[in-house]
């Protein structure tokens, strides 16, 4: 059974991520682009994101001469943007495609449990 959940008073928002596709094998550096999502604000400074990414790459098994490569992927942002507009008309989401995000900094989402769960995530990340 899913649960669904009213979004009509939420902010609703198309982000983006870097992230690591994989390593360019000629020259061992990492290929980098990015990652659209859709995250919804509530009043309360809550966030949801949605468990879908569109990424900005994707691989080709053929580019022309050269045998597979990341390619740019047309459209990408633009298919965020749409999904978004569908979310925001429906302005009712099903809870089992929604992840937990990061709470809006200062807000009454944003607890003193957030704030010691952010220092460690951004400790372990120092140590890497």
């Amino acid at each position: 059974m899913s649960i669904r959940m009213s979004i009509h008073d939420w902010d609703i928002e198309v982000v983006s991520d870097l992230v690591r596709f994989g390593k360019d094998p000629e020259e061992g550096t990492d290929i980098v682009g990015l990652v659209w999502r859709i995250q919804v604000t509530g009043p309360d400074g809550d966030r949801l994101v949605l468990d879908h990414r569109i990424p900005s790459l994707e691989w080709r098994q053929s580019c022309g001469e050269f045998g597979g490569g990341w390619v740019m992927r047309e459209g990408a942002r633009g298919r965020a943007d749409r999904l978004a507009a569908m979310i925001r008309r429906e302005g009712v989401i099903d809870m089992a495609l929604w992840q937990q995000g990061r709470p809006v900094y200062g807000s009454a989402a944003w607890t003193p449990e957030v704030e010691l769960e952010e220092l460690q995530r951004e400790m372990m990340e120092d140590l890497r």
